[in-house]
């Protein structure tokens, strides 16, 4: 007698086809590995390629009662890639549906599917010779930008704060009804928000903004002189922000992620961690001088403004940092002068070319051109792509430099507690909030490490909770337990979906809901 879940694969078959229903163990086997070295178990992989689909697989799914775990395209590195929160749930992704519905060059918006990729965007906007550029993020080139989005994920231009910048939606319910969120000014609430982090029911289709081509556009690197003034820069840029000086999403970056950024792990380090110290000295010599932390940023507007803004940056944070500017022109001429053979015999300029070659994807990001690069520094430590391990561990907290410096307290504990060098990005997403990267990387065929990296995991996340320090995001490692701090908050989130998905089809657990 077949199981429910046979049963439901077998309907579901005569509807997308055969070929787009995969159920072979071996295969799901590989579909269900991910950075976190957490086993999971995948029922089947189903592959839709419309809206109909979508409304048809939830009406089996629920004739069945067989959970759904639906992902754009599943490349959710860090935080469980494709994998479910709990075991035997049907994967459904969503990659087939990749078509761009509209584009408006007018007022700088696209509908998208949830499978249209950042390169897919790109290359549509190139194509189109369009007045916008799109907003990137380091997730690659092939990443999802509606999966990145209905994440909480965030970029780096002045459109970077994407869960804030997305409306009309379309969404399948797990009820199966359809349903608009619609534009704003309009009638009721605006419910977008809603989708985000949830499990109410399937985005197919979402309406994204883009940034407006400037007349002029630098990006920036500050760099601290001494440990001590993260505080005054936290505070500055905050208030640089507020005041609309600074626009764009700046990512501050210990020397720690700086090294990764840059270069393969060094032959002496390899069996052992890497102080922000250490990682400061690495990268410094006579000609390079690279900060314990660094800011990076981009400045968009006419050339007047520009000016304008840079005397005030220059006024606002000379007196302890250092503000470097980049144009595209200044960065072509760099790399043309350092490409020169004469300067391969001084071991120096090794150090420059890497540096400026990770500077000028960090300056095409900022202003929306997408690249596998950042992706492929997560490999730092690693020979083989098969031992990669990687958990993101992501804090959410006041942009404020005393709460800045707790955080980084109590990581730098932690970590070394725990043996893991300790990267750092922290990213002013708003100007009055900043969200943490914190990276465990480790050999995710090392039973041992592989432990201690979920034991570090959970440390943090009950030590930053006690301080009233929340994450901005999930891994899906008892995701199912996640605490919110507001119990009339998750009460509500409970009921609406018992309303919206009355049989919890939809990725059940799916941030604690």
């Amino acid at each position: 007698m077949k199981t429910h879940i046979a049963a439901a694969l077998d309907e579901i078959k005569t509807l997308i086809g055969s070929e787009n229903v995969i159920s072979a163990s071996d295969i799901l086997a590989l579909l269900s590995k991910n950075s976190l070295g957490v086993p999971r178990k995948i029922a089947g992989c189903i592959y839709p390629s419309s809206l109909d689909d979508v409304q048809n697989i939830i009406r089996i799914a629920n004739t069945y009662q067989t959970p759904l775990y639906p992902v754009s395209r599943g490349e959710n590195l860090g935080y469980g890639d494709k994998s479910p929160i709990k075991d035997y749930q049907i994967l459904v992704s969503l990659e087939r549906m990749n078509r761009i519905l509209e584009f408006d060059d007018i007022h700088g918006y696209v509908m998208i599917e949830p499978g249209v990729t950042q390169k897919q965007l790109y290359d549509f906007l190139q194509e189109k010779k369009a007045n916008f550029w799109m907003d990137a993020t380091a997730a690659g080139n092939t990443a999802s930008i509606a999966g990145n989005t209905l994440e909480g994920g965030f970029g780096h231009t002045p459109k970077g704060d994407h869960r804030n910048l997305i409306s009309n939606l379309t969404i399948v319910l797990g009820s199966g009804q359809i349903i608009n969120t619609g534009t704003f000014p309009g009638l009721g609430p605006d419910i977008s928000g809603l989708f985000v982090q949830s499990n109410f029911g399937i985005v197919t289709a979402m309406q994204i903004e883009l940034v407006p081509i400037p007349e002029h556009y630098e990006s920036f690197i500050i760099s601290l002189k001494t440990d001590k003034d993260l505080e005054k820069l936290i505070t500055d840029i905050s208030e640089l922000r507020r005041l609309g000086i600074l626009n764009s999403l700046l990512h501050i970056t210990n020397a720690t992620r700086a090294l990764i950024s840059t270069k393969k792990c060094p032959k002496q380090f390899r069996n052992q961690t890497i102080s922000n110290e250490m990682a400061q000295q690495l990268m410094t010599s006579l000609l390079v001088k690279i900060g314990l932390w660094s800011a990076l940023g981009a400045l968009y507007g006419s050339k007047q403004e520009i000016i304008a803004k840079k005397k005030i940056l220059k006024k606002r944070l000379g007196s302890y940092a250092r503000i470097r500017f980049f144009t595209d022109e200044k960065i072509r001429r760099m790399t043309r002068i350092m490409s020169y053979n004469f300067f391969d015999r001084f071991k120096v300029i090794q150090n420059i070319r890497e540096g400026l070659q990770s500077y000028r994807i960090a300056h095409d990001l900022m202003k929306g051109i997408p690249s596998d690069e950042p992706k492929e520094n997560i490999y730092w430590r690693i020979d083989s792509k098969n031992d990669l391990g990687l958990i993101w561990f992501a804090p959410t907290f006041s942009a404020n430099g005393e709460i800045t410096r707790k955080v980084v307290s109590i990581s730098e504990s932690l970590f070394n507690t725990y043996g893991f060098e300790l990267p750092i990005t922290f990213t002013l997403v708003k100007p009055d909030r900043i969200v943490g990267i914190l990276s465990i990387s480790f050999n995710i065929n090392n039973p041992a490490e592989t432990q201690k990296a979920h034991d570090l995991y959970h440390e943090l996340k009950q030590i930053f909770e006690r301080n009233a320090i929340q994450t901005y995001r999930s891994s899906i490692l008892n995701m199912d337990a996640i605490v919110y701090p507001d119990q009339g908050k998750i009460e509500t989130l409970k009921q609406l979906k018992c309303t919206l998905d009355p049989r919890h089809i939809i990725s059940p657990g799916r941030y604690g809901i």
